[in-house]
């Protein structure tokens, strides 16, 4: 009977003893090289727990509750975990640790230029997540994301990887190329003549390295301040389009203006050593008129009227310009009939001479002077023409001071023949007050 007590006693004191501990914990998720905590979820009931023994199965231990460890490998590990309350008594827990390895961020890029988008291309390993910062504020999941960066200049950018539930971070720094800022002026020039294009371009970091010219005339040109012809008059579509040193492209598109020129023509008629010029000009109004005779004299009448002093051959040459600077010209030639100077020197009286007012001027010749005109023009002693008219069907006329100063003149008279030929005579003249 005794025994059979003693056999119950025993019974009740190992059920009582296996219920009033229990060992037990869990584990945050294992990283290779990283710091993991344990954390003790033993019971004890009855008694306190007094002491932690722990085995972590990489040779380390620890005798904390709530220990924590860097696995230096990865793999799969045995934890034991012995506890020990105040009563002595003691419990094991043994689980098996998996040490995930750590994923190894790594990323590649190549710095471009504004307004084009820069492609990332994901290099890790063991991920299985991906968090961009491109350092704009900008973000992405993606494992090879693009992005569009907003202006030019070093983003520093930041690649979070997770596979595991491990993480690793990369950062590195994205340049972003400025483009360059494209402009030019060019001349306003008249058809014939070259239009020179003078670059303004300009970049605010790098430099310009590559010119590129369209003048919109199927011609082209890799020069940074080209000089360029162009076939037609016209406005002509220009694109410049400018490189940096980065590949960095931008154009730019301006007129460049080439006015025609206007078409100079003219005819005349002419009676005698008198020419009537008569303007056939056309071209961008107003046009303005420069004719040079050929003997010293011009003028910039449209239509104008000139009386040649002398019997040759000149060319009347007319330069016609139009609103926009442009000119053409165009000459004819002409012949005036010579005139023998002498003829009429010796049939020549003036009376008075020297006079103040004004004096009659008679011309003596067998002549029929009734049926031509005089021409006179009358001279300073510089050989400078002071006064300039012509009498009709008379033979006897008179000349006025009208105001000109007291002085030396030598008066010319001419008048045509009918053979052609000019018939003529000088005299002088003295002016007094």
């Amino acid at each position: 009977m005794k025994k059979l007590l003693l056999i119950l006693s025993l019974a009740i004191y190992t059920v009582a003893n296996a219920q009033n501990i229990a060992a037990s914990f869990s584990v945050t998720t294992v990283c290779y090289n990283s710091p993991v905590c344990f954390t003790d979820l033993s019971t004890s009931p009855t008694y306190s727990i007094t002491t932690w023994n722990w085995n972590f199965g990489d040779g380390n231990t620890s005798v904390f509750e709530n220990p924590c460890n860097t696995y230096s490998m990865s793999g799969t590990y045995t934890v034991t975990l012995i506890v020990t309350n105040s009563n002595g008594e003691k419990d094991t827990a043994a689980n098996p640790v998996t040490v995930n390895p750590n994923p190894v961020a790594a990323f590649s890029f190549t710095d471009g230029c504004l307004n084009n988008s820069t492609v990332f291309t994901d290099g890790s390993t063991s991920a299985t997540q991906w968090y961009w910062e491109f350092g704009d504020m900008g973000t992405s999941t993606l494992q090879n994301p693009t992005h569009t960066y907003l202006g030019w200049g070093m983003y520093l950018t930041t690649l979070i990887v997770t596979g595991g539930g491990c993480s690793d971070t990369i950062m590195d720094t994205v340049t972003v190329y400025p483009l360059p800022v494209v402009n030019f002026v060019s001349d306003t020039v008249c058809f014939g003549d070259t239009t020179s294009f003078t670059d303004l371009s300009f970049i605010p970091a790098g430099s310009i390295s590559n010119w590129y010219w369209n003048f919109g005339d199927g011609n082209t040109s890799s020069l940074q301040n080209p000089i360029h012809l162009f076939s037609s008059a016209g406005n002509f579509i220009v694109t410049l389009t400018a490189t940096s040193n980065y590949g960095c492209v931008s154009s730019v598109m301006l007129y460049a203006v080439v006015y025609p020129l206007p078409t100079a023509a003219f005819n005349y008629t002419q009676s005698s050593d008198t020419v009537f010029c008569n303007d056939l000009s056309v071209g961008y109004l107003p046009l303005t008129y420069n004719w040079n005779f050929g003997d010293g004299a011009t003028s910039t009448l449209q239509d104008p009227v000139h009386i040649y002093p002398f019997g040759n051959t000149y060319n009347i040459c007319l330069y016609v310009t139009s609103s926009f600077g442009c000119m053409d010209t165009i000459c004819h030639t002409i012949t005036i009939a010579s005139v023998d100077e002498n003829y009429l020197s010796n049939s020549i009286s003036i009376s008075p001479n020297p006079f103040s007012t004004f004096t009659t001027i008679d011309v003596s010749t067998s002549l029929d002077m009734t049926k031509n005109k005089i021409r006179c023009e009358l001279f300073d002693v510089y050989g400078r023409k002071v006064k300039q008219f012509e009498v009709n069907n008379t033979t006897s006329f008179t000349i006025s001071k009208d105001g000109l100063p007291s002085g030396v003149y030598f008066l010319r008279v001419t008048t045509p023949l009918s053979s052609g030929r000019g018939a003529g005579g000088k005299a002088k003249l003295i002016i007094t007050d």
